[in-house]
């Protein structure tokens, strides 16, 4: 089991390229991308079962989105995204005896990620 939070508030602006679908904006392409990759990384093989609902902008990018990612081994991922509210971008795995959890921080100004990882057993 998976679980995956990420979350960025933005002000919303229609010139603002988070908001502009043209510009890979909205919370999936924006920040997504990085809560389902951590997601994927862990899974043994690629999900088989994608559902996935949002809640759209005045522009139609996604406001906030869920996503739920299974596979043929019965791994399961829930991903959850807004850019409506501050979130610490984290993510857990549960396994049968162990939860690792992981902290990603991004900074964007000198283009690095940080990835703290604790056993939170």
């Amino acid at each position: 089991m998976i679980q995956a939070n990420f979350g960025s508030f933005k002000e919303y602006d229609v010139n603002n390229r988070f908001f502009n679908p043209d510009l890979a904006g909205g919370a999936l392409l924006d920040i997504g991308v990085y809560a389902v990759s951590s997601a994927r990384w862990f899974m043994s093989s690629k999900p088989n079962t994608v559902l996935t609902t949002m809640t759209p902008f005045g522009t139609g990018v996604d406001e906030s989105s869920g996503i739920l990612l299974q596979n043929k081994g019965i791994e399961i991922a829930m991903i959850s995204l807004t850019m409506r509210a501050k979130q610490p971008k984290e993510a857990l795995w549960l396994a049968k005896t162990d939860i690792l959890g992981c902290i990603i921080f991004l900074e964007l100004k000198r283009r690095q990620s940080h990835i703290q990882v604790m056993d939170i057993r």
